[in-house]
């Protein structure tokens, strides 16, 4: 049976000045060339930093389960979804350091890994045992008889 499997690939970190904060490490990690399941498997959400321009800010939160896979939405969230998730198949993030870069890209590899076994693991699955609780609904008889002085119906 062919499993799934996912290419991840992890950009060089590079400096990047932050504002008011000195220097940060941004970290782009691509999804790619997925067999038998989606590039989008990074969960993120919307959120918005300014209510009066309406200005949004995307959050990477986490690598999807395999129930966020059927249920949320690729590329931008459904309006009607609160709180707005949405998958992407990149993460790009800005991190204190080298060591919190290189501790995010192990986490999410590892993460990815589980999500794929996961998936991997549910084609595996075997009926073991198959019960019936409670009787099929019996389909009530009626026999209708007429006599010239009445109508009788059983049940």
């Amino acid at each position: 049976m062919p499993a799934r499997g996912i290419t991840l690939t992890r950009e060089k970190e590079k400096l990047v000045p932050i504002e008011n904060r000195g220097d940060g490490f941004r970290l782009r990690i691509t999804a790619s060339a997925a067999d038998m399941m989606p590039n989008e498997v990074f969960l993120n959400k919307e959120n918005l930093l300014d209510p009066v321009t309406l200005l949004m800010n995307t959050e990477f939160c986490a690598v999807t389960s395999p129930e966020d896979l059927v249920n949320v939405p690729i590329g931008e969230p459904d309006p009607l979804d609160s709180p707005p998730f949405f998958r992407t198949a990149v993460i790009d993030v800005i991190v204190g350091s080298r060591a919190l870069a290189e501790g995010l890209w192990n986490e999410v590899r590892e993460r990815v890994c589980e999500l794929v076994d996961a998936l991997n693991r549910k084609d595996r699955l075997v009926v073991a045992e198959t019960i019936r609780c409670g009787d099929p609904e019996e389909t009530p008889s009626i026999s209708v008889s007429e006599s010239e002085s009445s109508v009788s119906v059983s049940v």
